[in-house]
């Protein structure tokens, strides 16, 4: 036997003679233990533990009927089949985190684990167990979780609007796209310039611009369907990917967006907007491109026509809304 196992029988001798060292090994590395008669259904709980959820020494709240008060009511049936399975095969850890309740109603995030000591049957008589407090490693993990969601917006979303940049609508056509492929659904895209922007910056300035835009953004994003997407190109310029829709519903669709611009901003400097659309299939958009689909072809092709159909929205005087060809791919 070497000397690093004579080490560990002689802690276990020290341990079971002594019990200032069990003291001391429990409240320096947990922060409580519990041990449990799954017969007569009693617990000892440290006082620790009790303190640690917000309990003084003389109001420790375990009663056999009343444990599932102090857990949160989603874990407890989690709890529950924890200590079945490990009651019914000893190598199924019993180790979990669970959510404990602290006296004024807070949250205590507990990883809990334990042991089942067996009587010569193998059934789980008693239960050792101990506690330790991750809370502060679970605010730390939901800190992280939003900062990460917020950097993969950023990344897919327009800092000033908020509605889809380039990279996000390309991400989003491209499950438009394959969504269309398997259900042979129609696709329209409308490009949208507002009308009149540059008098606007040109009298108040950028930032009562930067306003303009959040705003028409917001009403752009009022008037779609949840399945429609809005992204800004830039600028004043935006666009808007339809799923499953035709031409004739892309057409209803851009004039309820024409109309709902007009009714909100006609008012200040005649800020409207210049519609172009363009709506294809996906075998019509195969045999234009006349090899396997390139989706980010594709979707520069539709932006392209449907540009060129906003600027003749805009050479017919502005605030319409203009049709594109594929055939002008």
């Amino acid at each position: 036997m070497d000397d690093a196992e004579d080490l560990k029988i002689e802690l276990y001798d020290l341990i079971s003679s002594d019990h200032k060292i069990f003291e001391l090994l429990y409240t320096s590395s947990l922060d409580g233990i519990w041990y449990w008669d799954t017969e007569q259904d009693t617990e000892w709980v440290s006082p620790e533990w009790w303190e640690r959820l917000g309990y003084g020494p003389d109001e420790h709240p375990y009663l056999a009927e009343k444990w599932r008060e102090l857990f949160h009511p989603d874990d407890v049936e989690r709890i529950v089949e924890a200590f079945q399975s490990h009651s019914e095969d000893p190598n199924h850890p019993y180790d979990h985190v669970v959510r404990y309740l602290h006296k004024d109603g807070s949250t205590v995030w507990t990883r809990c684990r334990g042991i089942g000591i067996r009587n010569e049957h193998g059934k789980v008589t008693r239960m050792l167990g101990s506690y330790v407090d991750v809370t502060a490693f679970k605010k730390i993990e939901q800190q992280l979780r939003e900062t990460n969601e917020r950097l993969a917006r950023l990344n897919l979303e327009d800092p000033l609007t908020g509605v889809l940049n380039r990279d996000g609508l390309m991400r989003r056509f491209e499950e438009y796209v394959l969504i269309c492929q398997r259900q042979e659904l129609p696709l329209s895209i409308a490009f949208l310039d507002i009308d009149n922007f540059k008098g606007i910056n040109d009298k108040y300035g950028h930032l009562i611009g930067d306003d303009y835009l959040v705003s028409i953004a917001n009403c752009l994003q009022a008037t779609q369907r949840a399945t429609d997407k809005v992204a800004r190109l830039g600028g004043d310029e935006f666009v808007i990917v339809m799923l499953d829709t035709d031409e004739e519903q892309a057409k209803c669709a851009a004039e309820r967006i024409r109309r709902a611009v007009q009714d909100s901003f006609g008012h200040a400097g005649g800020i409207t907007v210049s519609i172009g659309l363009v709506s294809m299939s996906i075998p019509e958009a195969v045999n234009h491109q006349g090899h396997d689909l390139n989706i980010l072809y594709l979707l520069n092709q539709m932006i392209s026509v449907a540009d060129n159909a906003m600027y003749e929205s805009k050479r017919l005087g502005k605030n319409t809304v203009s049709l594109g060809n594929l055939e002008d791919w």
